[in-house]
């Protein structure tokens, strides 16, 4: 009871009663180290109800004095040479956290992330062995269709011609009747996205039906699974710039970032330098 009146009292809940009481008084106390009820309250979830606030508060307690008793048998143990380390380690890693977030809020406040579409063209040409495939992709039709289903014929004959005007007509046929299906003529897809879905997950003369842009069919009692090719880039070949575009304009992004990053510390430094405010001791610089 004693110390569920604590906690009410320290993490100030609506439903208990409040005692009169000075903000930093103590919770808890390690040594001459000590939690405040303010300390308190400030870690309890603003929107929780009165029990989860008071098994919040005494979980947070409980973990608070764990971690002081620990830190004081450390201290006690540290050499000062130690002691010294850590708390170069402790600035260390204040000023880089420091100066990375004075870059971040430079790089949302100033820095244009935009990339046109020349850029990516040229840094594609100018890096097109590196953006080899390491996988087969197509761009085609694909459908798992059920055995029996109604106008398969004249489904397959649009298949075949491969007519631009009958692509709506194919995408209604598709939805209406299809358990699963991609029509993705203008999209590079990998081949091993829709292979999976085949009997065995085997796609018979692979290398022959990307080459040929061949229509493959394979029927067992339940369904009807459809590959029809429209173009093709196998694995080892440069990949189509449509397909790496994505990924090459994070490239120039990243690239952009980093320049932005490098003029802002120049700038940085020859402002430092207009104003004295760097003065080196001896004749190197």
């Amino acid at each position: 009871m004693k110390h569920t009146i604590l906690l009410c009292a320290a993490v100030g809940l609506a439903s208990c009663v409040r005692q009169p009481s000075v903000m930093e008084d103590p919770v808890v106390a390690v040594g001459d180290r000590q939690l405040t009820r303010a300390e308190l309250r400030a870690l309890i979830p603003q929107h929780a109800n009165a029990a989860d606030s008071a098994v919040f508060a005494q979980e947070t307690i409980r973990h608070w004095v764990s971690n002081e008793v620990k830190l004081r048998k450390a201290r006690m143990n540290m050499t000062d040479d130690e002691m010294l380390e850590i708390d170069n380690l402790i600035d260390e890693y204040r000023t880089t956290l420091l100066v990375n977030k004075y870059q971040q809020k430079l790089i949302r406040q100033k820095f244009d992330p935009a990339v046109t579409d020349d850029a990516v063209a040229a840094y594609y040409a100018d890096n097109a062995d590196n953006f080899r495939l390491n996988e087969n992709i197509f761009r085609g039709i694909f459908a798992i269709l059920p055995a029996g289903v109604p106008h398969y014929d004249r489904f397959m004959e649009m298949v075949r011609a491969r007519k631009d005007d009958s692509t709506a007509e194919m995408e209604k046929y598709l939805f209406q009747n299809a358990r699963k299906y991609d029509l993705t003529l203008d999209k590079w897809m990998p081949l091993a996205s829709v292979k999976k879905y085949f009997p065995g997950n085997i796609i018979a003369n692979e290398a022959g039906v990307l080459r040929g842009r061949r229509d493959y069919v394979v029927k067992d009692e339940h369904y009807i699974y459809v590959l029809s090719v429209y173009d093709a880039h196998q694995t080892g070949e440069v990949s189509p710039l449509e397909y790496v575009k994505d990924k090459i304009t994070a490239i120039l992004i990243n690239k952009n970032r980093m320049e932005f990053v490098r003029k802002i510390d120049r700038q940085l430094y020859d402002e430092a330098l207009n104003e004295n405010l760097i003065r080196y001791y001896d004749d190197e610089k």
